[in-house]
């Protein structure tokens, strides 16, 4: 679950009315209530009135323009990046290390930088940043053409890619959360471009090989800098981290525990199907068309459960809606392996389609229940640290040698076994009552159409 993919987040929304100031002192007169009650006041979340409609449409016109410019670009190699890497004559094993060096930088690199944007109210430009490192980076990738010569190329790539869905969802999501809009809504442009942008570069490098694919995808990410760029940073970003609890006590919420720890299993298999959906694909008999038509599959199917997920996750619960997308993903995952022709591939996508946007959605749903706003971007890297980090890291490698010694039917088997526990860890949490209560200080959402 390239996750997004898989990747995945919407935010709750503000409730609507007019503006309600954060009651806490801040500045002199903070540290006056500190001389005279000799305790530090309490920092609660500013909350924003509701915007204007046109203020509101341009909002979600900025988050979906980002969400369609990155994916849509990154429909243009990552679908077809594994198999490039095949007909270059590496093995199940090199692919499988070449796809974990991006997890390794999500779990190393991506919590620390999006603690300090976090800290220092950086997460725009940080992603803005990210996005024009992506884009040269790529354009260095059209040239090594050996395991030795990728390596460096392909950890600089995982270096610059690894903040971007961390700081990315949480920019977008918590704008959500301030103005009463949908995430999902938003989200979903990331999907309809990716599978749009995938069907039509299967054709394309079905025709004219993959020479011009990485220089072309590094040009087209251009444009998308400035729009990281504008998103809006929110109120108290600055001092949001400061102003909340220590991320140690945060972390300690049972329900935040169990939903990290679920999404790193998810991870895994998310990881290995990732990295060889497309490479089991030519195994079948698939070409470049059907590589790309699998991931619009995919990607399309995503499109009713990202708009409607946060109606799903008000009607069951968080829990409810996570342990449905891991059924969804389980069934997938089973229907991956047990299929002997591309085109039943491309139907199962389908179902891997409707299960990701659900995962997504319920997920980041959870995490902002759970967490404070001011540490928002770094628990969504560390949720990718360990679902795209250290579980990839780990799935890349393990599902080359599963591939190459029982078969690409195997390796989805597995991941429907790695989801089931993940299933079994939610139960247990849902069961303690552990998603009984949000965490202290988040906005209760409201609903939004």
């Amino acid at each position: 679950m390239e996750i997004v993919g898989r990747v995945p987040h919407p935010g709750g929304m503000a409730p609507s009315g007019a503006a309600r100031a954060a009651r806490a002192p801040v500045g002199h007169d903070a540290r006056a209530a500190r001389r005279v009650s000799g305790r530090a006041p309490v920092m609660l979340p500013a909350r924003r009135a509701s915007p204007e409609p046109d203020d509101a449409r341009d909002l979600a016109r900025q988050g979906s323009l980002f969400y369609l410019g990155y994916w849509g670009v990154t429909g243009v190699f990552l679908p077809f990046i594994n198999v490039y890497f095949v007909r270059l004559g590496l093995d199940g094993r090199a692919v499988g290390v070449l796809s974990a060096l991006s997890p390794l930088m999500t779990l190393l690199a991506a919590p620390p930088l999006s603690a300090l944007a976090d800290r220092r109210g950086w997460r725009a430009r940080t992603l803005a940043v990210s996005i024009a490192g992506l884009a040269a980076t790529l354009v260095l990738l059209a040239a090594p053409r050996t395991t030795a010569t990728l390596l460096p190329v392909m950890l600089l790539l995982g270096l610059f890619r690894c903040p971007v869905a961390a700081v990315g969802d949480s920019l977008v999501s918590r704008m959500a959360l301030r103005h009463g809009l949908n995430f999902g809504r938003m989200r979903l442009w990331g999907s309809l471009g990716y599978a749009l942008v995938s069907v039509a570069c299967g054709l394309l490098w079905q025709r004219v090989g993959f020479g011009p694919m990485f220089v072309a995808a590094g040009l087209l990410f251009l444009p998308v800098v400035p729009v990281a760029a504008q998103l809006e940073e929110g109120p108290g970003a600055r001092q949001g981290a400061g102003a909340g609890p220590p991320l140690g006590a945060a972390l300690r919420a049972p329900a935040l525990r169990a939903v990290l720890l679920a999404t790193t299993l998810v991870g895994a298999a998310l990881g290995m199907e990732s990295a060889f959906a497309g490479v089991y694909m030519a195994h079948l008999g698939g070409d470049d068309l059907t590589i790309g038509v699998l991931a619009a599959v995919v990607a399309l199917s995503e499109l009713p459960t990202l708009r409607y997920g946060a109606a799903i996750a008000r009607l069951l619960g968080d829990r409810g809606a996570l342990l449905l997308s891991y059924g969804l993903l389980g069934a997938a995952y089973l229907g991956y392996g047990l299929a002997a022709h591309p085109w039943a591939l491309v139907a199962w996508g389908g179902v891997l389609g409707i299960a990701f946007g659900l995962f997504f959605v319920s997920t980041v749903s959870s995490l902002n229940r759970h967490s404070p706003p001011g540490w928002s971007a770094t628990i969504q890297a560390i949720m990718n640290a360990g679902a795209f980090g250290l579980a990839q890291l780990v799935a890349g490698p393990l599902g080359g040698v599963i591939y190459d010694s029982r078969g690409g039917s195997t390796v989805f088997v597995a991941c429907a076994a790695v989801v089931g526990l993940a299933a079994l860890l939610i139960a247990g949490a849902a069961a303690s009552g552990a998603f009984d209560a949000d965490h202290p200080g988040v906005v209760s959402p409201r609903s939004s159409p």
